[in-house]
């Protein structure tokens, strides 16, 4: 994944500087992670768009090709049928390739499913259960699926309403949208320091228990577990 794309070496300055400066202030951990998500997990796509397709294209042409008595209306060889239902078939894997058509033919619930369980190994391999006061934050943004999860350790996750979670996601979503990744990113950043604040942990951080950059993964999380 190019993360030039998205952040320049000076933006990922800044996110380790805001994540280190909201840390000092509040004894937390806060973990930003950036991940190109996982298109091969949506590979039945492209049998159903090719099949659907097939499909498609040789009713047309079966309907296409008999006038109204029933008769062919012009001649066909022995292929026609299948070279018609053959291009269909690579019409619509061609399409299944292109990320905005994945994503609206998989159900959004699916999507969701897989980026939670990212997040979730992502939490554990980085370690954010494991730190003194348990109020560890990921911020885990997956790309190909275009979501967001925030995850807080136990010590901070019920003790914030989910409506202000959310307030967090939509922060950076918001950013993406308007082409600010990075301002969305710091905004949520800024925003986890707030809510460790107003839940009592105010206290000067004296040691960083986990790195304050962004993590940036070239795979899934699922994916290095199953190589």
């Amino acid at each position: 994944m190019n993360i030039k794309k998205y952040f320049s070496d000076e933006d990922l300055k800044k996110i380790r500087e805001k994540v280190e400066e909201v840390e000092k202030s509040t004894g937390g951990e806060i973990v930003p992670y950036f991940s190109p998500g996982d298109p091969g997990a949506y590979l039945f796509v492209s049998w159903q768009l090719g099949l659907f397709f097939s499909l498609f294209s040789l009713f047309f042409a079966v309907y296409g090709n008999s006038n109204e008595w029933g008769h062919n209306s012009f001649g066909t060889g022995d292929f026609f049928y299948p070279i018609i239902a053959l291009m269909g078939a690579v019409l619509g894997f061609g399409l299944s390739l292109i990320p905005s058509v994945r994503r609206f033919v998989v159900h959004p619930s699916i999507l969701r499913e897989n980026v939670e369980r990212d997040a979730k190994l992502a939490f554990l391999e980085e370690g954010i259960f494991a730190t003194k006061n348990r109020i560890g934050i990921l911020i885990y943004i997956s790309m190909f699926e275009k979501q967001i999860i925030i995850l807080g350790d136990t010590g901070i996750q019920k003790k914030v309403p989910t409506e202000k979670w959310n307030l967090l996601v939509n922060l950076i979503a918001g950013g993406f949208k308007e082409n600010q990744p990075l301002k969305g990113i710091l905004s949520a950043i800024h925003e986890c320091g707030e809510l460790l604040k107003e839940n009592g942990f105010t206290g000067e951080k004296k040691e960083n228990e986990l790195g304050d950059e962004l993590r940036i993964s070239e795979k899934s999380v699922r994916r290095y577990r199953n190589k």
